[in-house]
């Protein structure tokens, strides 16, 4: 497996990650934070980066694009910033 190929499986294996916490997470409002939830939130967002700047290692010339990231909103709509 040459360098390439072995960022393709960590995007790949970050990407299984973020799939299966963007379909898992709970999404009922909280009236308090819950720090589980505001982690995994935490994390998705940072493995999409990841990924946004391996995509762009491996694709220099690729159109940019905006990710999608997940926010964390309590009962109240009060925005925690992940």
């Amino acid at each position: 497996m040459n360098d390439s190929e072995l960022m393709l499986e960590v995007i790949h294996s970050n990407q299984r990650a973020c799939n299966f916490v963007y379909t898992k997470i709970n999404r009922e409002p909280t009236e308090q934070v819950c720090e589980v939830n505001y982690e995994l939130v935490k994390a998705f967002n940072a493995l999409v980066d990841i990924n946004q700047r391996l995509i762009d290692v491996l694709h220099p010339n690729r159109k940019k694009v905006s990710p999608t990231y997940l926010k964390y909103r309590n009962v109240n709509h009060l925005e925690k910033k992940a």
